[in-house]
């Protein structure tokens, strides 16, 4: 989400590429994730508040 100017210049260094997320869409990345675990064991996921809910294989 946020990136001091220090990392982007370590970044460069080392040929790696950041993509910078907003805040909303970096929350709907991880609650993705372990909402896949949840629902892979029972658990009813209600998308909210935001969260856009994408289930993967």
């Amino acid at each position: 989400m946020h990136v001091p100017q220090s990392h982007i210049e370590e970044a460069r260094k080392n040929h790696v590429n950041l993509v910078v997320a907003s805040h909303m869409a970096s929350d709907s990345l991880g609650t993705n994730l372990i909402a896949d675990r949840f629902e892979a064991n029972g658990v009813e996921i209600i998308p909210c508040s935001g969260f856009i809910r994408v289930r993967r294989n």
